[in-house]
C-alpha cells in the first residue's frame, strides 16, 4: 500500500498495475482477443514502470505494512458491512433485476485493483465476502499467498495476477462487484488511461454498486496538470471527469477530507463513495 516514508511521498511508484494499451480505442480492441485466464504481461512503455523489476529489486517504499487507517476504521467500525448492505438493497423506486442481482446465498464480490502486498484484501475479508486482488506483478501475488497463510481470515479472498483493463470483458468479473476499493492506483497511471479506467470500473461494478476512492495525491492548482509520475497528482475534478461526465453511470454520494493516513500522505488525501447507476 501507500509509502509509510516522507522521501517516498512524490516520485516512489505506488502499488503495481497491470500491463495496459496505448489508447483507450486501442484497449477496447485488446479486450476483443484477450485469453480471459491468462496472466498479463509487463510492458514498461506502456505503463511507465516495470512493477515486477521494482519487487525484484526491492524498490517497494510503497508498501506501508498495513492499510490505510481510514480502511482499518471502516471496516472495524461496519461501514464496510452497510454499503455492502446498501447494495444489496435495491433503490425505492425499482425491483432488482432477476439478471443483475446475485442469489442470496452468493458473497458479496469485493474488487482491489493494485493490490500489491494485498493487505487491502485481508482487512476486507469477512463472512459473506469474497475478496479478490489483482496485481499485474506475480512478486505481490507470491507475498500475498505467504501473508495469506500466517494471517487466516473469515470469508474468501482471491489474488490474480492479470490485466485490469481487460477484466470487465471476462464473464466471470463483468458487472460482478458490489464493491471496488481503489487506493494508488488510479494515481499509478499514466493520464492518458484514465478514460479507461473509468469504463472499466463501470463495467466491473454491478447495478447499484459502490466504488470508494482514497484519493491520492490531492492536490488543486496548477501542480495537477503535471504529468510526471508515478503518483500522477489527483484533483476531486478529474476523478469527477471521468467517473460523471464520461461515463454516464456514476454518482457522487460522499466526499470528505482525510484526517487518518499513513505519515507520508498526511493532509494529501480525501475520501469519496462513487455509486454506479443504470443497469
Amino acid at each position: 500500500m501507500a509509502g509509510d516514508s516522507d522521501r517516498d511521498s512524490e516520485n516512489k511508484p505506488p502499488p503495481s498495475v497491470s500491463r495496459v494499451a496505448e489508447t483507450p480505442k486501442m484497449i477496447r480492441a485488446e479486450r476483443a482477443v484477450a485469453d480471459p485466464q491468462g496472466a498479463s504481461a509487463q510492458a514498461p512503455e506502456a505503463t511507465d514502470v516495470d512493477w515486477e523489476q521494482a519487487w525484484k529489486e526491492g524498490r517497494t517504499r510503497w508498501d506501508a505494512g498495513q492499510s490505510s487507517p481510514l480502511l482499518r476504521r471502516m471496516q472495524a467500525e461496519g461501514e464496510i458491512t452497510r454499503l455492502l448492505e446498501s447494495v444489496a438493497a435495491p433503490p425505492s423506486d425499482k425491483a432488482p433485476r432477476s439478471d443483475k442481482a446475485p442469489r442470496s446465498d452468493e458473497p458479496m464480490r469485493l474488487l482491489v485493483p493494485g493490490a500489491g502486498s494485498g493487505y487491502d484484501v485481508l482487512t476486507l475479508a469477512s463472512a459473506g465476502r469474497h475478496t479478490v486482488g489483482l496485481d499485474a506483478a506475480p512478486s505481490a501475488a507470491q507475498r500475498f499467498a505467504q501473508m495469506k497463510s500466517k494471517l487466516p481470515t473469515a470469508g474468501s479472498t482471491e489474488f490474480i495476477c492479470r490485466d485490469f483493463f481487460s477484466l470487465g470483458n471476462d464473464p466471470e468479473h463483468r458487472g460482478k462487484y458490489a464493491l471496488i476499493w481503489d487506493y494508488t492506483f488510479f494515481c499509478a497511471l499514466p493520464p492518458r488511461l484514465r478514460s479507461a479506467w473509468g469504463d472499466a470500473l463501470a463495467a466491473l461494478l454491478r447495478p447499484n454498486g459502490v466504488l470508494l476512492t482514497l484519493m491520492y495525491p490531492l492536490i488543486e492548482g496548477e501542480d495537477v496538470a503535471r504529468h510526471e509520475g508515478p503518483p500522477f497528482p489527483l484533483s476531486r475534478e478529474i476523478y469527477r471527469k471521468h467517473l460523471v461526465e464520461q461515463t454516464g453511470l456514476f454518482e457522487l454520494e460522499h466526499f470528505e477530507e482525510v484526517s487518518e493516513s499513513h505519515p507520508s500522505r498526511q493532509g494529501k488525501e480525501g475520501f469519496s463513495i462513487w455509486r454506479r447507476t443504470g443497469e
